[in-house]
């Protein structure tokens, strides 16, 4: 995953509250998005 994809995972979970909504609507699983913002957050991770 890129970090452009990275970003709108991010804004997509801040937008919805909720990264259980971030991964319905981005067609993903939950832990995809939380192991994406993770990494976003700690790239050295």
């Amino acid at each position: 995953m890129d970090k452009l994809e990275t970003i709108r995972v991010f804004v997509e979970a801040a937008v919805n509250r909720s990264f259980v909504a971030a991964s319905r609507n981005l067609d993903m699983s939950a832990p995809a998005v939380t192991r994406a913002i993770a990494r976003w957050k700690h790239p050295w991770a």
